[in-house]
Protein backbone atom coordinates (compact mmCIF):
# COMPACT_ATOMS: atom_id res chain seq x y z
CA UNK A 1 0.00 0.00 0.00
CA UNK A 2 0.89 3.67 -0.45
CA UNK A 3 2.61 5.64 2.29
CA UNK A 4 1.82 4.50 6.26
CA UNK A 5 0.43 6.46 8.55
CA UNK A 6 1.63 7.07 12.17
CA UNK A 7 -0.42 4.29 13.75
CA UNK A 8 -0.12 6.15 17.79
CA UNK A 9 -2.37 8.35 16.01
CA UNK A 10 -5.97 8.23 15.84
CA UNK A 11 -9.54 9.11 14.33
CA UNK A 12 -11.62 11.34 14.81
CA UNK A 13 -15.29 11.38 14.38
CA UNK A 14 -17.15 14.57 14.36
CA UNK A 15 -21.07 14.70 14.60
CA UNK A 16 -23.99 14.26 16.17
CA UNK A 17 -25.13 11.45 18.46
CA UNK A 18 -28.62 10.78 17.80
CA UNK A 19 -31.15 8.10 19.07
CA UNK A 20 -32.76 5.76 16.76
CA UNK A 21 -36.34 5.43 17.43
CA UNK A 22 -36.72 1.78 15.68
CA UNK A 23 -40.08 0.61 14.60
CA UNK A 24 -40.49 -2.92 12.80
CA UNK A 25 -43.37 -4.15 10.87
CA UNK A 26 -45.26 -5.25 13.61
CA UNK A 27 -45.25 -1.76 15.51
CA UNK A 28 -43.39 -2.84 17.72
CA UNK A 29 -40.08 -0.13 19.06
CA UNK A 30 -37.41 0.32 20.52
CA UNK A 31 -34.36 2.63 21.24
CA UNK A 32 -31.03 2.77 20.42
CA UNK A 33 -27.91 4.73 19.82
CA UNK A 34 -27.17 5.99 16.62
CA UNK A 35 -26.03 8.84 13.88
CA UNK A 36 -23.94 8.04 11.16
CA UNK A 37 -20.90 9.52 13.23
CA UNK A 38 -21.16 7.49 16.23
CA UNK A 39 -22.31 3.97 14.05
CA UNK A 40 -18.95 4.71 12.47
CA UNK A 41 -17.09 5.67 15.96
CA UNK A 42 -18.33 2.13 17.37
CA UNK A 43 -17.07 -0.12 14.58
CA UNK A 44 -13.84 1.68 14.57
CA UNK A 45 -13.53 1.05 18.02
CA UNK A 46 -14.74 -2.53 17.50
CA UNK A 47 -11.28 -2.55 14.97
CA UNK A 48 -9.38 -1.24 17.38
CA UNK A 49 -8.67 1.76 16.03
CA UNK A 50 -7.75 4.50 18.53
CA UNK A 51 -11.25 6.98 18.24
CA UNK A 52 -12.28 9.86 19.19
CA UNK A 53 -15.81 11.54 19.51
CA UNK A 54 -16.48 15.49 19.35
CA UNK A 55 -20.08 16.34 19.31
CA UNK A 56 -22.24 18.34 22.61
CA UNK A 57 -24.74 16.33 24.64
CA UNK A 58 -26.55 16.77 27.56
CA UNK A 59 -27.54 15.48 31.04
CA UNK A 60 -31.08 13.88 30.57
CA UNK A 61 -30.97 10.03 30.61
CA UNK A 62 -30.92 9.92 26.91
CA UNK A 63 -27.45 11.41 26.48
CA UNK A 64 -26.07 10.05 29.28
CA UNK A 65 -27.04 6.53 28.17
CA UNK A 66 -25.40 7.24 24.75
CA UNK A 67 -21.65 8.87 26.51
CA UNK A 68 -21.84 5.77 28.52
CA UNK A 69 -22.33 3.35 25.79
CA UNK A 70 -19.47 4.62 23.31
CA UNK A 71 -16.96 5.05 26.46
CA UNK A 72 -17.94 1.17 26.69
CA UNK A 73 -17.01 0.97 23.48
CA UNK A 74 -13.86 1.65 23.56
CA UNK A 75 -14.26 4.99 22.74
CA UNK A 76 -12.61 8.42 23.65
CA UNK A 77 -15.13 11.14 24.58
CA UNK A 78 -12.63 14.07 26.17
CA UNK A 79 -13.56 15.96 22.97
CA UNK A 80 -17.49 15.95 23.93
CA UNK A 81 -18.85 18.46 25.60
CA UNK A 82 -21.91 18.94 28.01
CA UNK A 83 -24.42 21.01 28.17
CA UNK A 84 -27.28 20.62 30.77
CA UNK A 85 -29.98 21.84 28.54
CA UNK A 86 -28.82 19.90 25.34
CA UNK A 87 -31.49 16.83 24.49
CA UNK A 88 -30.60 14.44 21.96
CA UNK A 89 -32.41 14.69 18.48
CA UNK A 90 -35.16 11.08 18.29
CA UNK A 91 -35.33 10.08 14.89
CA UNK A 92 -37.93 7.42 14.13
CA UNK A 93 -37.08 4.87 11.45
CA UNK A 94 -39.72 2.87 10.19
CA UNK A 95 -38.71 -0.54 8.62
CA UNK A 96 -40.56 -2.08 6.04
CA UNK A 97 -38.96 -4.99 4.02
CA UNK A 98 -35.37 -4.21 4.94
CA UNK A 99 -35.62 -0.56 3.99
CA UNK A 100 -35.87 1.88 6.25
CA UNK A 101 -37.90 5.46 6.09
CA UNK A 102 -36.84 8.36 8.06
CA UNK A 103 -40.36 9.56 9.14
CA UNK A 104 -39.60 12.31 11.61
CA UNK A 105 -36.77 14.01 13.46
CA UNK A 106 -38.07 15.34 17.12
CA UNK A 107 -35.33 18.16 18.15
CA UNK A 108 -35.79 19.94 21.79
CA UNK A 109 -33.11 21.68 21.29
CA UNK A 110 -32.98 22.99 17.55
CA UNK A 111 -30.34 25.57 18.59
CA UNK A 112 -27.49 23.64 20.97
CA UNK A 113 -24.28 22.59 19.10
CA UNK A 114 -20.93 21.83 19.92
CA UNK A 115 -19.72 25.25 19.10
CA UNK A 116 -16.41 26.39 17.18
CA UNK A 117 -14.35 27.53 20.41
CA UNK A 118 -15.31 24.30 22.11
CA UNK A 119 -13.25 22.28 19.96
CA UNK A 120 -10.62 20.62 21.34
CA UNK A 121 -7.21 20.99 19.26
CA UNK A 122 -5.26 19.03 21.21
CA UNK A 123 -6.89 16.17 19.89
CA UNK A 124 -6.14 17.40 16.50
CA UNK A 125 -2.18 17.21 17.18
CA UNK A 126 -3.22 13.56 18.41
CA UNK A 127 -5.13 11.78 15.26
CA UNK A 128 -4.41 12.24 11.73
CA UNK A 129 -7.80 11.36 10.15
CA UNK A 130 -10.76 13.29 10.31
CA UNK A 131 -14.35 12.04 9.92
CA UNK A 132 -17.49 13.75 9.67
CA UNK A 133 -20.71 13.73 7.59
CA UNK A 134 -23.52 16.40 6.67
CA UNK A 135 -25.55 15.72 9.18
CA UNK A 136 -25.73 18.89 11.25
CA UNK A 137 -24.50 21.04 8.18
CA UNK A 138 -28.35 22.67 8.37
CA UNK A 139 -27.70 24.81 11.13
CA UNK A 140 -25.65 27.62 10.98
CA UNK A 141 -23.77 27.07 14.56
CA UNK A 142 -23.12 23.63 13.55
CA UNK A 143 -22.00 24.95 9.91
CA UNK A 144 -19.10 27.28 11.67
CA UNK A 145 -17.94 24.19 13.87
CA UNK A 146 -17.27 22.55 10.91
CA UNK A 147 -15.88 25.03 9.24
CA UNK A 148 -13.29 25.24 12.15
CA UNK A 149 -12.92 21.68 12.57
CA UNK A 150 -11.74 21.63 8.50
CA UNK A 151 -9.04 24.54 9.42
CA UNK A 152 -8.07 22.26 12.69
CA UNK A 153 -7.52 19.38 10.15
CA UNK A 154 -5.80 21.01 7.33
CA UNK A 155 -3.40 22.27 9.76
CA UNK A 156 -2.29 19.41 11.68
CA UNK A 157 -2.36 17.36 7.65
CA UNK A 158 -5.09 15.34 8.18
CA UNK A 159 -6.70 13.10 5.74
CA UNK A 160 -10.43 14.53 5.77
CA UNK A 161 -13.01 11.71 5.31
CA UNK A 162 -16.49 13.12 4.46
CA UNK A 163 -19.92 11.09 3.95
CA UNK A 164 -22.56 13.08 1.96
CA UNK A 165 -25.28 11.09 4.12
CA UNK A 166 -28.29 13.50 3.02
CA UNK A 167 -31.46 13.50 5.03
CA UNK A 168 -33.52 16.42 3.47
CA UNK A 169 -35.95 16.31 6.03
CA UNK A 170 -33.88 18.40 8.40
CA UNK A 171 -33.21 21.46 5.61
CA UNK A 172 -34.97 24.10 4.67
CA UNK A 173 -35.22 23.44 0.98
CA UNK A 174 -33.07 21.09 -1.53
CA UNK A 175 -31.14 23.97 -2.95
CA UNK A 176 -29.78 25.28 0.25
CA UNK A 177 -29.04 21.17 1.31
CA UNK A 178 -26.93 20.77 -2.24
CA UNK A 179 -25.04 24.23 -2.20
CA UNK A 180 -23.99 23.29 1.81
CA UNK A 181 -22.84 19.60 0.97
CA UNK A 182 -21.26 20.27 -2.42
CA UNK A 183 -19.14 23.25 -0.58
CA UNK A 184 -17.81 20.94 2.28
CA UNK A 185 -17.06 17.62 0.14
CA UNK A 186 -15.07 19.65 -2.14
CA UNK A 187 -12.67 20.36 0.82
CA UNK A 188 -12.26 16.76 1.69
CA UNK A 189 -10.05 14.05 0.85
CA UNK A 190 -12.24 10.78 0.25
CA UNK A 191 -15.77 11.15 0.30
CA UNK A 192 -18.32 8.73 0.28
CA UNK A 193 -22.16 8.64 -1.03
CA UNK A 194 -25.11 6.88 -2.33
CA UNK A 195 -25.59 6.68 -5.99
CA UNK A 196 -28.97 8.15 -5.19
CA UNK A 197 -27.11 11.24 -3.41
CA UNK A 198 -24.70 11.93 -6.40
CA UNK A 199 -27.74 12.35 -8.44
CA UNK A 200 -29.05 14.71 -5.86
CA UNK A 201 -25.66 16.70 -5.64
CA UNK A 202 -25.42 16.68 -9.49
CA UNK A 203 -28.86 17.32 -10.38
CA UNK A 204 -28.66 14.43 -12.76
CA UNK A 205 -31.31 11.92 -14.07
CA UNK A 206 -28.61 9.11 -14.96
CA UNK A 207 -25.73 8.14 -12.95
CA UNK A 208 -23.92 8.39 -16.15
CA UNK A 209 -24.44 11.93 -16.37
CA UNK A 210 -23.82 12.21 -12.70
CA UNK A 211 -20.06 10.88 -12.68
CA UNK A 212 -19.48 13.26 -15.66
CA UNK A 213 -19.85 15.63 -13.36
CA UNK A 214 -17.61 14.62 -10.92
CA UNK A 215 -14.55 15.47 -13.48
CA UNK A 216 -13.40 18.65 -11.64
CA UNK A 217 -12.91 16.54 -7.88
CA UNK A 218 -10.26 14.57 -10.26
CA UNK A 219 -7.92 14.86 -7.33
CA UNK A 220 -10.01 13.04 -4.81
CA UNK A 221 -11.09 9.88 -3.93
CA UNK A 222 -14.66 9.51 -4.05
CA UNK A 223 -16.54 6.20 -3.12
CA UNK A 224 -20.31 5.67 -4.65
CA UNK A 225 -21.97 2.90 -3.11
CA UNK A 226 -24.98 1.33 -5.22
CA UNK A 227 -26.25 -1.23 -3.33
CA UNK A 228 -26.83 -4.71 -4.83
CA UNK A 229 -24.66 -3.50 -7.29
CA UNK A 230 -21.66 -2.85 -5.31
CA UNK A 231 -19.61 0.05 -5.05
CA UNK A 232 -17.12 2.14 -7.34
CA UNK A 233 -14.34 4.49 -6.70
CA UNK A 234 -13.18 7.37 -8.74
CA UNK A 235 -9.98 8.97 -9.05
CA UNK A 236 -8.38 11.49 -11.25
CA UNK A 237 -8.89 9.08 -14.83
CA UNK A 238 -9.52 5.84 -13.32
CA UNK A 239 -12.55 3.77 -11.75
CA UNK A 240 -13.12 0.31 -9.71
CA UNK A 241 -16.22 -1.26 -9.27
CA UNK A 242 -16.48 -4.19 -6.79
CA UNK A 243 -19.65 -6.21 -6.71
CA UNK A 244 -21.55 -6.54 -3.86
CA UNK A 245 -22.40 -9.95 -2.17
CA UNK A 246 -25.89 -11.34 -2.43
CA UNK A 247 -27.28 -11.42 0.98
CA UNK A 248 -30.79 -11.41 2.37
CA UNK A 249 -31.70 -7.84 3.04
CA UNK A 250 -32.61 -7.51 6.45
CA UNK A 251 -32.39 -3.79 7.62
CA UNK A 252 -30.68 -1.11 5.76
CA UNK A 253 -29.37 0.29 8.40
CA UNK A 254 -25.98 1.71 8.91
CA UNK A 255 -24.84 -0.55 6.26
CA UNK A 256 -23.36 2.75 4.73
CA UNK A 257 -21.32 3.35 7.96
CA UNK A 258 -19.68 -0.22 8.16
CA UNK A 259 -18.77 0.36 4.52
CA UNK A 260 -17.00 3.14 5.40
CA UNK A 261 -15.75 2.53 8.65
CA UNK A 262 -14.23 -0.52 7.06
CA UNK A 263 -12.66 1.68 4.58
CA UNK A 264 -11.19 4.02 7.28
CA UNK A 265 -9.53 0.87 9.29
CA UNK A 266 -7.71 -0.06 5.92
CA UNK A 267 -6.36 3.54 5.59
CA UNK A 268 -5.36 3.56 9.53
CA UNK A 269 -3.50 0.80 9.02
CA UNK A 270 -2.03 0.20 6.15
CA UNK A 271 -2.25 4.14 4.43
CA UNK A 272 -4.32 4.82 0.93
CA UNK A 273 -4.23 1.75 -1.40
CA UNK A 274 -1.06 2.89 -4.39
CA UNK A 275 -2.75 0.63 -7.60
CA UNK A 276 -5.87 -1.24 -8.23
CA UNK A 277 -5.92 -4.35 -7.48
CA UNK A 278 -4.85 -3.27 -3.73
CA UNK A 279 -8.04 -0.39 -4.30
CA UNK A 280 -10.11 -3.77 -4.92
CA UNK A 281 -9.11 -5.73 -1.65
CA UNK A 282 -10.05 -2.60 0.38
CA UNK A 283 -13.00 -2.54 -1.48
CA UNK A 284 -14.25 -5.93 -1.44
CA UNK A 285 -13.84 -6.01 2.39
CA UNK A 286 -15.92 -2.87 2.68
CA UNK A 287 -18.49 -4.57 0.27
CA UNK A 288 -18.67 -7.50 2.54
CA UNK A 289 -19.18 -5.77 5.70
CA UNK A 290 -22.04 -3.15 4.48
CA UNK A 291 -23.07 -6.80 2.99
CA UNK A 292 -23.23 -8.41 6.66
CA UNK A 293 -24.71 -5.14 8.54
CA UNK A 294 -28.06 -5.66 6.04
CA UNK A 295 -28.41 -9.52 6.86
CA UNK A 296 -28.66 -8.51 10.33
CA UNK A 297 -30.86 -6.24 12.53
CA UNK A 298 -29.63 -2.96 13.72
CA UNK A 299 -26.52 -0.80 12.46
CA UNK A 300 -24.06 -2.50 14.48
Amino acid sequence: MGDLFVKSKGVISFGEVIMDRIISPNSQSFMKVGGATANVAIRLARKSVPTFYMTKIGTDEHSQYAKQQLEDEGINMSGTITSVNKKLCIVSIVQEDGEREFQSYENDTPHIWLEADELNESIYQKTHISYFGSGTLFHDIAKKTSLKALELAKKYQHFIVMDANIRLKRWKNESDCRKTINSFLKEADLIKMTEEELLFLCKAKDYRTALQQLSSWSNQWILITRGRLGATLLHKEKSITVEAPTVDVVDTTGAGDAFLSSILHDIYYHGIPSNELEWKHVLLRANTEGAHAVSIFGAY
